[in-house]
């Protein structure tokens, strides 16, 4: 069992053996140190196995050379009877067991006690080598299988994001007339294509919080209340806050019509990903969002036939002064049952060739690259 030495023997200097406290410089086969201790007082041997006694109980690695260990490992040494390999195998497959005794108020631990009592049924030391070098074999043909699908997923995604892309700045049809767009980095659009700025094509709205002070505003709302983290979801219908008739009324929040595009356009997940969503029901927002509202007249009876069916990227653009190139035609289909109204916004904005800062600013709001709604009617 590890035993951690007094911090002021440990440094990052390099001076003395690699020092492991616990299982969070742990590697996929062998750790890394960052700590080094000239008087460690457990040591484990080059060849070990070093096992984590604390949360997570059970973890793995071969130390590669001698490391000293803390309270949060404990060094294995097989004896003649057992093969090392073998028990890299084997003690994963107590991990449940291991979670059953682990103990601990602040994080879960098990004792150098409870690891040694394991009971496990062990084959013969040929048998052991034999289980071993198979599993080897097999499970490094998996994961190179794994990595060649990991590879694999990603070029699909480049090359879906340049379907996309193709789709809405060129159309459909290879022979058809272009024109220059009078964007650089655009080039040229279908001739029959227009440019259109997005104020005509959608109504937008903002959001705000009324004050939690008031409790009336708060207490047995039934108004969906939007913030950043509802937006996990590509449908809203239901969020994690409501707020009161008195709320909207009195505050700076706006009821945003059913299926208006939501989108995020501050918050800190923004470095990462631009959240967009749909709202199936009238909702309200916080500051952090924007609404898009497509402007066009459908009857009350009218309801989504597909929703959004291309969704492509976001960027940081001014708010009313953007250009979307936009696709003038429609298709109008005559069923016995249903008159369907199909118009196709092609809003395109940036090639995936592109890259953009998103940056904070009063004007600069996230617009939608590329929206296809549907309705019937």
């Amino acid at each position: 069992m590890g035993q951690s030495p007094s911090s002021e023997d440990c440094n990052i200097d390099g001076i003395g053996i690699p020092f492991l406290q616990g299982n969070a410089e742990f590697g996929t086969y062998s750790p890394t140190a960052k700590n080094y201790c000239p008087i460690p007082k457990k040591i484990a041997d080059k060849g070990d196995l070093l096992f984590s006694v604390r949360a997570p109980v059970g973890a793995l690695n071969y130390a590669d050379m001698q490391y000293g260990i803390g309270r949060g490992l404990c060094s294995l040494k097989s004896r003649s009877s057992i093969n090392s390999s073998f028990l890299w195998w084997v003690l994963p497959t107590y991990k449940y067991q291991l979670d059953a005794i682990a103990t601990g108020s602040t994080f879960e631990a098990v004792s150098a006690e409870e690891v040694a009592n394991l009971k496990f049924p062990l084959p013969t030391i040929v048998e052991q080598q034999k289980i071993a070098n198979f599993l080897d074999h097999e499970t490094a043909q998996i994961d190179t299988l794994i990595a060649k699908q990991e590879k694999l997923i990603e070029l699909l995604k480049e090359k879906r994001q340049a379907v996309i892309s193709h789709a809405v700045t060129k159309g459909l049809d290879p022979n058809v007339p272009m024109k220059d767009s009078g964007v650089a980095w655009l080039g040229e659009v279908p001739e029959h294509w227009q440019l259109v700025p997005l104020k005509y094509l959608c109504t937008f709205s903002g959001g705000g919080t009324p004050t939690k002070d008031n409790l009336s505003y708060w207490t047995d709302g039934n108004i969906p209340w939007v913030s950043p983290k509802d937006m996990k979801t590509f449908w809203i219908s239901k969020t994690q806050d409501y707020i009161t008739e008195k709320a909207v009324k009195e505050s700076s929040t706006n009821t945003v019509e059913q299926n208006s595009l939501l989108m995020v356009v501050r918050s800190g997940i923004l470095q990462r990903t631009i959240p967009i969503a749909i709202n199936t029901v009238p909702v309200t927002m916080n500051q952090d969002m924007k609404a898009l509202f497509i402007n066009m007249p459908f009857c009350p009876q009218s309801k989504p036939l597909i929703g959004i069916l291309t969704l492509l990227s976001i960027v940081t653009l001014q708010l009313v002064n953007t250009p979307f190139i936009c696709d003038a035609s429609y298709t109008l289909l005559i069923d016995t049952k249903y008159h369907i109204f199909q118009l196709t916004l092609l809003c395109a904005i940036a090639t995936p060739s592109i890259s953009f800062n998103i940056v904070n600013s009063s004007k600069s709001s996230l617009l939608l690259i590329c929206v296809i709604f549907s309705f019937m009617l």
